[in-house]
């Protein structure tokens, strides 16, 4: 498949903003960007009407669904890596059998490309967005072409966070 040159212009620039980004914010500590996940909670939380209702017109599910499962459940995601980016721990086992030791180090890797489904479409992008960040990566974002409404309000959520 061939990407016209505008499509992949647009790429290449999002590819460099979120290189040119990745040093500051994978510098933050976890409890700086544990705040800024609980405030991107909070702003989405706010938002919750509005974005069922975008969601619904978007995806077409019910208001009802989307209000109670949908956006609750991208609030919860932000939530839930905020506070386990802080309760991270380095784990070593020693295999003295093997004479060696296996252990797991967790540290942000860089700028990570996330596509998400039509079918949820908010929900399955925070389940992706938010533990990238909280790992102190990057993301470039591609949201169903059907379906992108919310992303695009989430984008200007997480601007203002």
């Amino acid at each position: 498949m061939t990407l016209s040159p505008i499509c992949s212009s647009k790429i290449e620039a999002a590819v460099k903003a979120a290189r040119e980004a990745f040093p500051g914010w994978s510098s933050w500590s976890p409890q700086a960007r544990s705040r800024v996940l609980n405030q991107v909670a909070d702003l989405l939380e706010q938002s919750l009407e509005e974005f069922a209702q975008a969601e619904s017109k978007d995806q077409g599910k019910t208001l009802a669904l989307a209000r109670t499962m949908d956006i609750p459940r991208s609030v919860q995601n932000f939530r839930f890596f905020a506070s386990s980016i802080l309760h991270h721990t380095s784990e070593c086992t020693q295999m003295d059998h093997l004479g060696c030791m296996h252990y797991t180090v967790r540290s942000p890797v860089g700028v990570a490309g996330l596509i998400s489904p039509w079918n949820l479409p908010l929900y399955l992008l925070t389940w992706k967005i938010a533990p990238a960040m909280a790992a102190g990566n990057t993301v470039i974002a591609k949201p169903s072409e059907l379906t992108s409404v919310t992303a695009w309000m989430l984008c200007k959520l997480l601007d203002k966070a």
